[in-house]
């Protein structure tokens, strides 16, 4: 998914028969064999103030709900991904939406 509006809203919804907590975070644009992709450590959070404004940064989503994160980009030629993720047990789940500069 790519962020293309320069403000919207990022749904996050829980499927399963548990509730989660799921963490939102900005991170840099990196190379890996060729291919653009998140790094695996996100931003300072300075350099994300600079670039987009989102809230809430965390979030428990019950049970077969789902949770709106809006967002207003802040700086529209920057790249990065805005990611959620979520632990359960061992297993770490990190999806992303990339974000291109904008025209």
């Amino acid at each position: 998914m790519t962020m293309e509006a320069a403000s919207g809203i990022v749904q996050v919804a829980n499927k399963s028969k548990r509730s989660i907590q799921v963490d939102i975070n900005v991170f840099p644009v990196v190379m890996v064999d060729g291919k653009k992709t998140a790094a695996l450590e996100p931003l300072p959070e300075s350099e994300i103030q600079r670039l987009i404004r989102f809230r809430p940064h965390g979030a428990r989503v019950r049970s077969s709900a789902t949770r709106n994160i809006k967002y207003t980009i802040l700086d529209k030629s920057a790249p990065f991904y805005l990611c959620a993720s979520t632990r359960q047990n061992t297993l770490l789940l990190r999806i992303c939406s990339a974000r291109q500069a904008l025209q």
